[in-house]
């Protein structure tokens, strides 16, 4: 948020040389009088204050949405070794053995390599590893392992009831994350139609303010002098 707070920043020193010159300042254009001056800096200041404040909450969900997905891969490596010590047919385990590779992002087989003179085939990404198809997957896991009658492992961590809390978890912190990014995307939304994206954005208002300065007390005025220099800059709207 520096570029953006420097803007406000150089925004107010901008309305405080306005202000000292009195009455000689005296647009025509409401949206440069001095008290909308004001107005402007003053939620232009709320709102980078906003973006601030929304991303502290969100860098806390997603560690702890990458914390609690960590552990997934080792975790259904040990259901589908639970399973695999059960009395399931080869099929329902390959069926649990095909989520857990869809997990890991791996292939149920090895690419085959053209041979020497033919083209190289057209392939699709085998990996299936983003945060909502891991659910997805382990949701399909926990599926398999319910309607697997043999399936009573006595280690608590791996018995029915502690995978579905497993998932409720996983859910849990990614829904938390999508609702911080939410937040976040809606509180830059607003920090940018105020400094950027409105006819009496800061930033436009800022540029108009000094040309008024320059046609009222000319190009080499003390007045202009003062305050050509101060730099407004347009920012990305995801910065």
């Amino acid at each position: 948020e520096t570029g953006h707070a420097k803007n406000v920043a150089n925004f107010f020193t901008l309305k405080a040389f306005v202000v000292g010159y009195g009455t000689r300042y005296n647009p025509s254009k409401r949206v440069l009088e001095q008290s909308n001056l004001l107005l402007i800096h003053t939620a232009a200041k709320q709102a980078v204050k906003n973006v601030v404040d929304a991303v502290a909450p969100y860098d806390t969900v997603v560690n702890t949405r990458a914390d609690e997905f960590d552990d997934v891969p080792e975790y259904a490596t040990q259901l589908i070794n639970a399973l695999q010590s059960s009395d399931a047919s080869e099929r329902t385990i390959e069926d649990g053995k095909a989520f857990l590779r869809k997990i890991r992002g791996q292939r149920a087989e090895k690419k085959k390599e053209p041979k020497p003179g033919e083209p190289t085939p057209v392939t699709h990404s085998s990996s299936q590893t983003s945060f909502d198809q891991t659910i997805q997957h382990m949701e399909a896991i926990a599926a398999i392992l319910k309607n697997e009658p043999s399936y009573a492992p006595n280690e608590p961590e791996l018995q029915i009831d502690a995978v579905e809390e497993k998932i409720t978890r996983l859910n849990t912190t990614n829904d938390a994350v999508a609702s911080a990014e939410e937040a976040i995307s809606n509180a830059r939304l607003q920090r940018d139609n105020i400094l950027y994206n409105n006819p009496d954005a800061l930033v436009t208002v800022a540029k108009g303010v000094k040309t008024y300065v320059k046609s009222v007390f000319k190009a080499h005025s003390p007045e202009y002098r003062q305050i050509s220099g101060i730099p407004f800059k347009m920012y990305k709207t995801d910065e």
